[in-house]
């Protein structure tokens, strides 16, 4: 799997920034005060087989379709890569070039010319160009610039740039830029997948969720059926009035309602999650017909304040707009060093040693003025540079832009990043205090049925106790999940890989 952690987000978990766990809205032992019934929370998780978020973050960064065309995105670029660096290959070429035509009808035909040249050029990332070679004239008629001795000449000699070109010119642009865009895609490929990953742990969140509402309202069913069965007994004994059984079975309807609405609300979550699952072969895979969601990786994780600097600083060096917003910017900043070259005169001087064919170049002999050699230098500069002055004000206004925006996508990410510590850590302090109020709220509906049992309270103020404690586990279960999705927030916003696909 090529996929990189660095491309790959919702792994929710921050490593290296936490201290201690707990399991999500698990909190101390109620110490019962006195006089007052002990409340303990057995809200749980239905029967089925368990899956992980784990287990569903690797399938979905492995898998997902467009996890896959995040990764040809980057495989386009490291293309273009490839095709920049061609401008340095070396390369070999021939020429053959020959005339014969006959001047005398009966006489033949006659060698008018010949001229064979075959070289290897070598580019070098300096600008210089290496080239050796050797060439071939005869005939009666060739040019005289191109006459060769008999047995042919062997050159080998060097290209350099001057002036305009010497520190970069359109080949090493084209790399530089290469390079850039590779680093964006790189960049936008992490945005991809990291938008799919934290999508995916919304939707596990909310499959979760719908669980653990489904788990609340099934109980709360349970109570609703076993308190309508003891009142129908003891209607027909004559210890209850008639119209408690009427309201404990308006009770038990009312939840049976809910609980219909909760098992709609569990098989749409379920079906949103499938939507996210896929084979390895590019398949649609669906959920086991007993899947449900695991408490696994929903381990709460106080946050080390002090490591959130360190958070801070990787965020703006790794998070992929911040990534994108540099790549763009060494782009600009490579085309403007390039325009600025065009407003320098063009100048090249090119030198050749030259040795019969079969002997051997000695580099010192060849260059000296009586020695064989071949030099060249060439120069060409516009008079007024309107052409350069322009490209060169385009270039700087694109750079200036992509300075611009570079300082734009850091701002973005420290402000998105601030938010959501503080979202995680306004959930944490919700937590503890939707705990304790389950846990109150169950006292009172535990003190209330007792009460009820003893002939001292109504069924009606039973009824309510119990409806308050059942909204309050569901408002605690509905925090667990924004709690998981905060945390995945906080990966988005700090760009860090995801650690939860290591859980099992």
């Amino acid at each position: 799997m090529r996929l990189r952690c660095t491309i790959a987000l919702a792994g929710l978990a921050l490593a290296g920034a936490t201290l201690g766990a707990q399991q999500p809205g698990a909190r101390p032992a109620a110490t019962p005060r006195k006089g007052l019934p002990a409340f303990e929370d057995s809200l749980v998780m239905p029967a089925g087989r368990p899956i992980t978020f784990g287990r569903v973050y690797r399938q979905v960064a492995s898998n997902h379709p467009v996890a896959r065309q995040g990764r040809l995105i980057e495989e386009g670029a490291d293309g273009d890569l490839t095709m920049a660096w061609g401008n340095f290959e070396p390369k070999f070429s021939a020429a053959f070039d020959t005339k014969r035509f006959g001047t005398t009808p009966g006489t033949g035909d006659q060698l008018y010319f010949a001229y064979t040249d075959v070289a290897v050029k070598i580019p070098t990332p300096f600008g210089a160009d290496f080239k050796m070679g050797y060439e071939r004239a005869s005939g009666q008629f060739i040019n005289p610039q191109l006459r060769t001795p008999s047995n042919g000449l062997f050159y080998a000699g060097f290209t350099l740039p001057i002036g305009q070109r010497i520190i970069t010119d359109e080949r090493r642009n084209a790399l530089r830029v290469a390079r850039a865009l590779r680093e964006v895609a790189a960049a936008e490929r992490q945005a991809i997948v990291n938008k799919l990953l934290f999508a995916a742990a919304k939707s596990y969140a909310t499959w979760y969720e719908s669980a653990l509402r489904l788990a609340v309202q099934r109980e709360g069913v349970r109570l609703a059926e076993v308190r309508y069965r003891a009142l129908v007994g003891r209607v027909k004994a004559g210890d209850a009035a008639g119209i408690d059984s009427i309201e404990a079975d308006a009770e038990r309807n009312r939840r049976l309602a809910a609980l219909v609405g909760a098992e709609q609300e569990y098989f749409a979550a379920a079906r949103d999650l499938e939507s996210y699952l896929w084979t390895a072969r590019g398949e649609p895979e669906d959920l086991p017909l007993d899947a449900v969601p695991s408490d696994s990786g929903f381990t709460r994780e106080v946050l080390d304040s002090a490591a959130v600097p360190q958070l801070l600083a990787r965020a703006l060096r790794l998070h992929p707009d911040v990534r994108k917003a540099d790549g763009k910017t060494l782009q600009a900043e490579a085309d403007r060093l390039l325009a600025v070259q065009a407003i320098i005169p063009l100048v090249g001087a090119e030198l050749a040693a030259l040795t019969p064919g079969g002997g051997n170049i000695q580099w010192g002999p060849s260059l000296q003025r009586e020695a064989n050699y071949k030099a060249s230098l060439f120069a060409e500069t516009p008079l007024l540079f309107f052409k350069e002055r322009g490209k060169f004000r385009s270039a700087d206004a694109k750079f200036d832009r992509a300075r611009l925006d570079q300082s734009i996508a850091r701002r973005d990410v420290q402000l998105l990043f601030r938010t959501a510590v503080n979202d995680l850590s306004q959930f944490e302090k919700q937590l503890d205090l939707q705990s304790r109020a389950v846990e109150l709220f169950g006292i009172l509906s535990v003190g209330e049925r007792a009460r009820f049992d003893l002939g001292e309270s109504t069924l009606f103020l039973v009824n309510a106790r119990e409806r308050a404690l059942l909204d309050e586990q569901a408002k605690l279960v509905q925090l667990r999940a924004k709690y998981f999705s905060a945390r995945a927030a906080l990966a988005v916003a700090a760009g860090l890989p995801g650690t939860l696909s290591q859980v099992p």
